[in-house]
């Protein structure tokens, strides 16, 4: 998934930031750069949580 969602995120940057100046190209970049942090921490507080859930299920069991 994460390999798939990078290219996609690629592809979309690279299309664009064709079609933007250059100051909007700038601010395209950055706020995409905040997208990405974003949707990653969420990852990680996704998977901290289902890990978390799976352990007391099994340790009920």
């Amino acid at each position: 998934m994460e390999r798939e969602y990078e290219r996609v995120a690629t592809l979309v940057e690279g299309t664009l930031t064709h079609n933007l100046s250059r100051q909007g190209e700038d601010d395209l970049r950055a706020r995409f750069r905040e997208g990405d942090q974003e949707y990653k921490d969420l990852m990680d507080l996704f998977v901290e949580t289902a890990r978390g859930a799976l352990g007391e299920i099994l340790a009920v069991d």
